[in-house]
């Protein structure tokens, strides 16, 4: 199927050209919302569509709107508490044009230019309004820089249509940039050349007027150069748009012009200004701040600079004392001689502020302060005495890191005061606007989107690192993006703070990002509260981040990698051994106090890869890989909700599973040839071969499979009850792919004893429904449902103490459809198997749903619903597809599935279709030489043969040649292992 989104005019979703009739406007949204962003947190959408509601109501109704987008398309997956596109389905996506100008037609570009997700209540929508308007922006500029782009190859052809095209891009152009003084210049050039020239002065004339009206601009100069001997000129935003013009992101145009229009509007002798900039470290407050005093110097401003140092947070008043040195204002007689702890802040604050206020006739004087977060407290003061006098009108230009602006609105109260203020707050630049500054600073270099990515990985978008990577004089280092030697702004900053302060980041550097207060409490070895206080004068820095999570944890991150980077350059081989090994223990200390989860887990064993921690980063890989198998190649694995959630992926990956085994063996033995075998190392070792038993019998190496675990469960016998019990769970599963029930039942049964001695319920529930299988092997159906009821008891009890396990209750009622099967009741299995797929969709557990698909097909094809049976098998065809990976999936059911399908595609007479469906399925029970798939491949080939009419030669010859009583045969043979099918 070929699936299409339309953001461009009315928002829309399209499947084959059909839309997909969403049942309300947020589903549609949403669908849309993820196409565009790939995959998002769970959280994160609830915030966006749903920001007006609680947050339990907001996950309702996003459960509510995922389900409902899951029931019109299947290209949607959940991974834990993301949501995301299926990556193997291509969604065509009309904002993708925007990026192909240059070779479209007029009729073609006309639709590019309707707005962003064109629906009126979309802006109504509170949080969801902001990541919209970004959205727009983001495309708008890519539409701008497309025509420019066009219309500089038309006008390079020098022939008349291109001159025509050329004009057109400088139309739309125009509608885009109403303001842009450049665009509307050259296209009144265009005009002129074109030979348009009433076109021409029209468009100058609604240019002058629109200036005027809408910026506040006179038109009256020579009324301005009259009056220039008394009152110096006024700086107005045009005199600043043509050197501003140019397209590089570091110039920042947009905020610079704002701040210009904010000093130099109307009334700004008699008003008092304050404009902020916020931003953290090297996001180029500097620099803003450098170009604006240098324009409004231009026009006579006189601007005086008070810089702030970290180094000085210690000397009172010493960035406004160097501002009156460099003035060359001495303090008042009474006050010269005194120490500068000794100075009064009021008599420095008003000599600043003596200066601050322009004679009569004089321009203007704007008062620039950078880096308000290193101010001291008698500087603080001297601040507030500026801001709370009344008397005169004062401008003033202050900037700081976005952490310290709470403080300054706290302490200088200035929204009571009846001063007017303009706030710009900072960001990174994106991946596309990095990819513009690449190619603006290094234009000799091949920038493709790969090297532009690597870019942008090192820098995180942020403008300091982005020049020192591309400056002039580093091409060899700019070459290769990943050079690591880059400046680090944040080293020297470091080594002012304090040693606890220090401390404190150390620990965070080496703690898994995002480290938990928990987490940071245990690591120092200090109280809560004692944390607390180090984070509020941390937290000023600019250096940390915090969030809310669940359960009231808060959890802290660097706002740069590059500070992590220098916390760790500064590390002694013994301090950050110290570090490592206690951030190790604190981590396994909550792994023991049940924090669960791959995450975790990888967290654990990649902090003692750092420390060397050999024989703990092996116990803690196969942690992970011990969930990771479970959820990628076990059909129902015995985890609850919570686990699963943490578990990702959903599908198959055999490629880590593969990778992950042969590394952890080269360690293991790399181990205990330098060190020795000890009773660890052998639990270890013991540990693995079991999980590469799990990994032969998924691969279908059975033999290797069953010696491997009889191996494992050997070991296991000298040790605890939970190493036997994994071994046997493994045999178990090995029994079932081979539907050996003389296997089968002897390990569930060692297995149940087992649980039920050291009360592991868990496996307890497992083992009840692999001796209930076995049952149904043998044909005893009244044992097997007394087991799977008393499984479902087991599972059941478990939720009302603790995490909920929807999927072994899945589990449990899918076995309940094959005892249906067993005892002819077809209908009631059918009816079984659709309610699994409908509790695993609802919660958006997948596994196992592909196998539960599979034999609902069966049932419905022998009750030949044969049309309902095709609209199941291609809905779990797209299921197949998104959960399988390397290996054919016979799993999932695949081995089922796909003799289904070649069965209704014969019946339905597409012998092409059921010919390559039947190929597949032969593969698929070569590979997994599973009864179960066998007897189902067998009973599809003679119903087919039995049923279908006019069959052509050659597919008889090739697909059926075995004939309809061989098939008959073979199907009944098969079917007599299996126990349900008959």
């Amino acid at each position: 199927m070929k699936y299409r989104a339309q953001f461009l005019g009315a928002p829309a979703f399209f499947s084959d050209d059909q839309e997909i009739p969403f049942p309300f406007t947020k589903a549609r949204i949403l669908a849309l919302l993820l196409v565009e962003e790939g995959a998002m947190h769970r959280d994160r959408i609830s915030s966006l569509l749903w920001g007006d509601k609680t947050t339990e109501a907001a996950r309702r109704n996003l459960s509510n709107a995922l389900s409902s987008i899951r029931n019109l398309t299947p290209i949607f997956i959940s991974s834990g508490r993301s949501i995301g596109l299926d990556p193997k389905i291509k969604v065509i996506r009309d904002v993708d044009l925007l990026r192909e100008l240059e070779g479209l037609a007029w009729e073609e570009m006309e639709r590019l230019f309707r707005p962003y997700l064109d629906l009126p209540e979309l802006d109504d929508w509170p949080v969801f309004d902001e990541w919209l308007q970004e959205r727009r922006e983001a495309y708008r500029k890519i539409l701008v820089e497309g025509l420019k782009n066009r219309a500089g190859i038309e006008l390079n052809k020098g022939t008349r249509e291109g001159l025509d095209d050329g004009v057109r891009c400088f139309e739309k152009l125009a509608e885009l940039e109403p303001y842009d003084e450049d665009i509307n210049g050259e296209l009144t050039r265009l005009y002129i050349k074109a030979d348009r020239k009433i076109d021409a002065v029209r468009l100058a004339r609604t240019f002058s007027r629109r200036v005027e009206e809408d910026l506040g601009i006179a038109h009256g100069h020579e009324e301005a150069l009259s009056e220039a001997s008394v009152v110096p000129p006024r700086v107005r935003g045009s005199v600043f748009r043509k050197p501003l013009a140019e397209d590089n992101p570091l110039l920042r145009n947009a905020d610079v012009l704002k701040l210009l229009d904010f000093f130099c509007c109307p009334d700004c002798e008699t008003q008092s200004l304050c404009g902020f900039v916020w931003g953290e470290e090297g996001i180029g407050k500097g620099a803003l701040l450098a170009e604006v005093t240098n324009r409004l110097a231009k026009s006579g401003w006189h601007c005086l600079h008070v810089r702030c140092y970290q180094e000085e947070m210690a000397r009172p008043m010493a960035p406004f004392l160097h501002l009156l040195r460099r003035l060359d204002s001495p303090l008042p007689p009474e006050q010269q001689g005194l120490s500068p702890t000794e100075l009064s802040y009021f008599r420095v604050a008003e000599l600043v502020l003596d200066h601050l206020l322009p004679p009569e006739g004089e321009p203007p004087r704007l008062l620039v302060i950078e880096n308000i977060q290193w101010m001291d407290n008698a500087s603080w003061m001297i601040l507030e005495a500026i801001l709370w006098n009344e008397a005169p009108s004062r401008k003033l230009l202050i900037s700081g890191y976005e952490e310290v602006r709470p403080t300054f609105m706290l302490r200088t109260e200035i929204a009571g005061e009846p001063i007017e203020t303009l706030e710009l707050r900072l960001e990174r630049f994106n991946l596309e606007q990095t990819a513009q500054i690449c190619r603006r600073l290094r234009p000799e270099l091949s920038w493709s989107e790969q090297r532009v990515a690597e870019v942008f990985s090192q820098t995180q978008g942020n403008p300091f690192f982005i020049s020192q990577l591309l400056a002039s004089g580093r091409s060899e280092e700019a070459q290769d993006a990943r050079h690591p030697a880059l400046p680090n702004l944040f080293t020297a900053r470091i080594e002012l703070l304090e040693e606890r302060e220090r401390l404190f980041l150390e620990g965070l550097a080496v703690l898994p990002v995002p480290a938990t207060l928990s987490q940071i409490t245990a690591l120092l070895d200090l109280k809560p509260l004692e944390v607390a206080s180090l984070l509020e004068r941390i937290h000023l820095q600019g250096l940390i981040r915090e969030h809310g999570g669940e359960e009231g944890e808060v959890f802290y991150y660097f706002t740069h990698p590059k500070v992590t980077e220098a916390l760790l350059d500064g590390l002694s081989p013994t301090k950050r051994s110290a570090l490592l090994g206690r951030a190790a223990s604190v981590l396994e200390d909550q792994a023991g106090r049940g924090l669960q989860g791959r995450p975790h887990f990888a967290s654990l064993a990649a902090l003692c890869r750092e420390g060397e921690f050999h024989d703990r980063e092996i116990r803690w890989r196969l942690e992970e890989l011990k969930l990771h198998f479970k959820v990628s190649h076990e059909v129902f694995p015995s985890l609850s909700d919570q686990e699963l959630a943490l578990c990702v992926p959903v599908a198959e990956d055999t490629g880590y599973t593969d990778y992950a085994i042969a590394e952890i063996r080269a360690l293991l033995d790399k181990q205990i040839r330098r060190q020795g075998r000890t009773p660890e190392r052998s639990a270890l070792e013991r540990d693995l071969l079991v999980l590469e038993g799990g990994f032969f019998w998924w691969s279908g190496r059975y033999d290797d499979a069953d010696l491997s675990l009889r191996e494992a469960y050997r070991r296991a016998r000298c040790s605890g009850p939970e190493a036997q019990v994994e071994a046997l769970l493994q045999l178990c599963y090995l029994a079932i792919q081979t539907d050996d029930v003389s296997r089968l039942l002897p390990a569930s049964h060692g297995m149940y004893r087992l649980a039920m001695e050291n009360h592991l319920y868990v496996s307890l529930g497992g083992a009840m429904r692999f001796m209930a299988i076995g049952r149904i092997m043998e044909g005893r159906l009244e044992a097997a449902d007394k087991l799977l009821k008393m499984s479902r008891k087991v599972f059941e009890k478990l939720e009302e103490q603790g995490p909920a396990y929807t999927l072994p209750l899945i589990a449990a009622e899918h076995f309940q459809g094959d005892l249906a099967m067993a005892r002819d009741d077809v209908e009631g299995a059918l009816s079984l198997y659709r309610r699994c797929v409908q509790m695993g969709e609802s919660l958006g557990i997948h596994r196992g749903m592909g196998l539960s698909l599979a034999k609902a097909g069966y049932c419905l094809c022998l009750l030949e619903r044969y049309d309902e049976a095709e609209e199941l098998l291609r809905r779990l065809e797209a299921f197949y597809l998104l959960l399988n990976s390397e290996r054919d999936g016979g799993l999932q059911g695949g081995g089922i599935a796909f003799s289904l399908m070649g069965l209704v595609a014969g019946l339905k007479g597409d012998w092409e279709k059921s010919r390559d469906h039947f190929a597949l399925a032969k593969r698929l029970v070569t590979q997994t030489r599973r009864p179960t798939w066998t007897a189902i491949f067998c009973w599809a080939k003679a119903e087919l043969a039995c049923k279908g009419r006019s069959i052509p030669e050659d597919f008889a010859a090739s697909v059926l040649a075995e004939g309809e009583a061989c098939y008959r045969q073979q199907y009944g043979q098969m079917g007599a292992r299996v126990g349900w099918i008959h």
